[in-house]
């Protein structure tokens, strides 16, 4: 949703455009990714660790696009390269949905909401 939002804002003359977005899916196909690179030339793609959503949809129809900074365990971040870097989060074969709830040291799931 991210990367299509803000590839409509910049369509529709918002500039300048900045978009992060953390644990997105495979948004297109290569053209689409090589395209999307190109077009939105502020753009910053956050995965964790073993999230599985950057995982989906399959590989072999869609590709991400590239922009990729990568968590690991230890919470480092790096930087990587390409549309979908195989030291970064594409080393994953075996994914887990928790690491989808944890960024940059935050958790995001409802638990962490409070009515107090």
């Amino acid at each position: 949703m991210a990367t299509l939002t803000a590839i409509d804002l910049k369509a529709s003359g918002m500039t300048p455009l900045r978009m992060f977005n953390f644990g997105s899916p495979r948004v297109g196909n290569d053209e689409f990714a090589a395209w999307a690179s190109t077009d939105l030339t502020d753009r910053n793609r956050i995965t964790h660790y073993k999230d599985m959503v950057p995982h989906v949809p399959m590989h072999e129809r869609f590709t991400h696009i590239s922009g990729e900074w990568y968590e690991d365990e230890d919470t480092s971040v790096k930087g990587c390269t390409g549309y979908e870097d195989p030291t970064c989060s594409y080393q994953w074969s075996i994914t887990n949905i928790d690491d989808h709830m944890n960024y940059l040291t935050l958790y995001m799931g409802c638990d962490a909401v409070s009515n107090a």
